[in-house]
């Protein structure tokens, strides 16, 4: 959503938003894994969320993405 990756501080009082602003929430992860596991399951078909929602590769590579980063960031 941002357009971005990292974000410089000019104090250290700004790494706390910062973080928090590049964090993967719960919510983000939660999507990201609904979009990898309904793309498994449809085994090359076409892959459709819960929501009715049809899974294109953008949004499969946006939640590989946001996956990556979460686990990036939990060490």
């Amino acid at each position: 959503e941002l357009g971005f990756w990292g974000l410089q501080a000019v104090h250290p009082s700004q790494i706390a938003v910062i973080a928090s602003a590049f964090t993967v929430d719960e919510s983000d992860a939660r999507w990201a894994r609904s979009v990898i596991e309904a793309v498994e399951a449809a085994s090359g078909g076409v892959a459709v969320l819960d929501s009715g929602a049809m899974v294109d590769e953008a949004m499969v590579r946006r939640a590989r993405e946001l996956l990556a980063r979460g686990r990036a960031a939990d060490g």
